[in-house]
C-alpha cells in the first residue's frame, strides 16, 4: 500500500536539497516531487500493511528536520 507525506521548507533551495537527497536513495525507495509550490515536497512511499510504524517516515522526518523542513498538509 502506498502512503504520502508532505514537507514544507523555508526556501525553495532547501526543498531542492531535500529532493536531491531523496534522489540519491538516502531514505530507501521513495518517489518525490514538488507539491503546491517550490517550497513544498510530496513524498510517496510503500507502507507495510502488517506494521503500524514505518521507519521510512522517521528517516524522512529526520532528513527534513536537518534542512529546516516540517510536515505539512497534503
Amino acid at each position: 500500500m502506498k502512503a504520502e507525506i508532505a514537507y514544507r521548507f523555508p526556501t525553495a533551495s532547501l526543498a531542492s536539497r531535500f529532493l536531491a537527497e531523496l534522489e540519491t536513495g538516502a531514505v530507501g525507495r521513495v518517489q518525490s516531487r514538488r507539491h503546491h509550490d517550490d517550497c513544498c515536497v510530496l513524498v510517496i512511499y510503500q507502507l507495510n500493511p502488517s506494521s503500524r510504524f514505518s521507519p521510512v517516515v522517521a528517516e524522512l522526518d529526520d532528513l527534513a528536520e536537518s534542512l529546516q523542513g516540517k510536515e505539512c498538509e497534503i
